[in-house]
């Protein structure tokens, strides 16, 4: 028994037929190029072809249903020997391989081929990484001033300005302005008349 393994050969024809048991199997040949490296032209050409007939059953048939002609097969199975004769009546020898795992790549057209990168790239683009969001410290830094928080009046300015139009007319309850401080009752206070009018007041 001889292991034969192929693993760029390209499907040249099948054929399906049916054996007495109902059985379907599967029969055609298999083109495997001899190729050499042309130093002229700096390309590989092809010097010959050989053709290996196969025959198949089962699963391998099955799977050979969905293949067409140029795909690239991949086969590995026995090379078995079959007498016969032709119609002349003479002795004839053939050799087949009887496949036992095979794995197919389907051809591609050259329209395909320009397609599929295409599709990459359109894959890649639409999970591109979105833009990350903007650090929060750089939109406060960015943010316009007059959106920055006003400093706060002075406490108790309202109050002293309240304080001024009530004065007490009693000089005894009078307290110095200098020495109050936030938190005094302002209500109560007396400003020192040293200053002509409210207006004059530095706050």
């Amino acid at each position: 028994m001889f292991i034969i393994t192929s693993l760029k050969s390209r499907l040249a024809k099948k054929d399906f037929k049916q054996a007495q048991n109902g059985a379907i199997f599967c029969v055609g040949s298999l083109a495997t190029n001899k190729v050499a490296f042309d130093k002229e032209s700096g390309a590989w050409i092809t010097q010959s072809t050989c053709f290996l007939d196969f025959i198949a059953f089962d699963y391998n048939a099955s799977k050979l249903e969905h293949a067409q002609v140029g795909d690239i097969i991949a086969i590995s199975g026995e090379l078995a020997q079959e007498n016969y004769q032709d119609s002349a009546g003479n002795p004839r020898t053939s050799y087949k391989i009887i496949i036992k795992d095979l794995v197919i790549s389907p051809k591609q057209s050259a329209q395909n081929a320009q397609a599929e990168p295409s599709a990459a790239g359109q894959a890649r683009q639409n999970f591109a990484p979105q833009a990350q969001p903007q650090d929060v410290r750089s939109q406060w830094a960015q943010a316009p001033q007059a959106q920055q928080a006003q400093p706060a009046q002075l406490p108790g300015s309202a109050q002293v300005k309240r304080a001024l139009s009530q004065r007490p007319a009693s000089a005894q309850q009078a307290q110095n302005f200098d020495n109050l401080r936030p938190g005094d009752n302002w209500d109560k206070a007396i400003i020192d008349d040293n200053f002509p009018n409210d207006d004059d007041i530095p706050f």
